[in-house]
């Protein structure tokens, strides 16, 4: 997993995670969909895994906060030390 995200709206929380495989798993099934669609299944090759993860995982972020949610996005260790 390259990160997880906790999604907050008033008293609403969700949250997402960003698999090894480039896709987001989340329990919200609009938020899974927005997410894959617009920032699902990257392509990177093996040399760049870790910091495309962490594009990827920032750029959700900053889509989802424009939408009006606070998000926390925390990325895997690995991931910290790649970005």
């Amino acid at each position: 997993m390259f990160a997880t995200m906790t999604l907050t709206m008033g008293q609403r929380q969700v949250t997402a995670a960003l698999k090894s495989d480039f896709t987001w798993s989340c329990e919200d099934m609009v938020i899974h969909a927005f997410l894959n669609s617009a920032f699902g299944p990257g392509t990177a090759d093996a040399s760049v895994v870790r910091e495309a993860g962490a594009i990827q995982a920032r750029r959700a972020a900053r889509a989802i906060e424009d939408a009006g949610w606070h998000v926390h996005l925390q990325l895997t260790e690995a991931e910290q030390d790649a970005a």
